[in-house]
């Protein structure tokens, strides 16, 4: 574990849009700080299960993947999964389970995704006010996405450990997310068939 990060005993992992890595990202942290998992909030279940690709990835004993708070079926934003489940979701029994050691949570999709109505993830973010990673795409684009992420996030007064940048090397828009956007690199994720956390370092 790198010397140089002095890692939370909670972390959200956040993402500037939907699948751009964030379960990867999760699961190497997982890994990396023998920490417990939870993904509060999971659309698309059971076949789109984070937790299930977390444990698989990260190769975690049941006692530390913790059951999300709502599970919808279909893959769409949780508001709208929920309405076709029949659910309305309560913002104020999302609490942190209880758990020993360490805590990696995973939002879904990007920062504005409303769980309810007027109840979005980063609303959610800041109820359980855990320091953030920002999981990034490398390619065109990624410099608004990251850059409006990352001013919604201190904007809600959460601190950011970092970015973690998913695709093939950009090096200009490594450089100007760093220096631009004031945030440390935590790594540069690859393109990976399969997937191999293991060779996965953050910090």
């Amino acid at each position: 574990m790198p010397s140089f990060i002095a890692w939370p005993d909670r972390i959200w992992v956040a993402g500037t849009d939907t699948n751009v890595g964030k379960t990867v990202v999760a699961a190497a942290l997982v890994r990396q700080l023998n920490a417990s998992y939870w993904k509060p909030v999971q659309s698309g279940w059971p076949d789109d299960d984070d937790t299930e690709t977390v444990r698989r990835l990260a190769e975690v004993p049941e006692h530390r993947l913790l059951k999300p708070a709502y599970r919808f079926k279909n893959p769409l934003s949780p508001n709208q999964a929920a309405e076709d489940d029949g659910i309305q979701p309560d913002p104020v029994i999302i609490r942190t389970p209880d758990h020993s050691g360490r805590l990696v949570m995973e939002g879904a999709g990007g920062l504005m995704v409303p769980i309810t109505p007027d109840f979005f993830i980063i609303d959610l973010m800041r109820k359980l006010a855990a320091p953030v990673v920002l999981v990034a795409r490398t390619g065109l684009g990624t410099l608004n996405h990251t850059f409006l992420s990352l001013e919604a996030i201190r904007a809600k007064g959460l601190p950011v450990l970092g970015v973690v940048l998913v695709g093939g090397p950009q090096p200009r828009n490594t450089r100007d997310i760093r220096e631009i956007g004031r945030v440390r690199i935590l790594a540069e994720i690859p393109p990976m068939d399969p997937v191999d956390i293991r060779s996965v370092t953050l910090g």
